[in-house]
């Protein structure tokens, strides 16, 4: 799932890989097909928690980079990293 936030920012809500699936590169299938659609939009960003490194790693595999920790991020007393894709080349063409 994913949601534009303005023409040139998309935010990445949700993507759940069922434990039983886990491992199989479902994640890594979605998230490729998720960024092909959106490969026009120049900033990505997507949150995860920063002990998810499974996540993370897939993340960085694609692109993005580890950003801001935020604490109790969606008011669970959980932390979150957000981590952002830029497209540097989208970006140029959008000034």
């Amino acid at each position: 799932m994913y949601e534009m936030k303005a023409p040139d920012h998309t935010y990445i809500s949700g993507l759940v890989v069922h434990p039983d699936a886990q491992g199989r590169d479902i994640g890594r299938a979605a998230m490729i097909k998720m960024l092909e659609e959106l490969k026009n939009v120049p900033i990505i960003d997507l949150v995860t928690h920063p002990d998810n490194m499974r996540a993370i790693k897939l993340y960085e595999s694609l692109g993005f980079s580890l950003g801001e920790r935020i604490e109790n991020y969606y008011g669970d007393g959980e932390p979150r990293v957000v981590m952002t894709l830029n497209h540097p080349e989208q970006n140029s063409t959008s000034h």
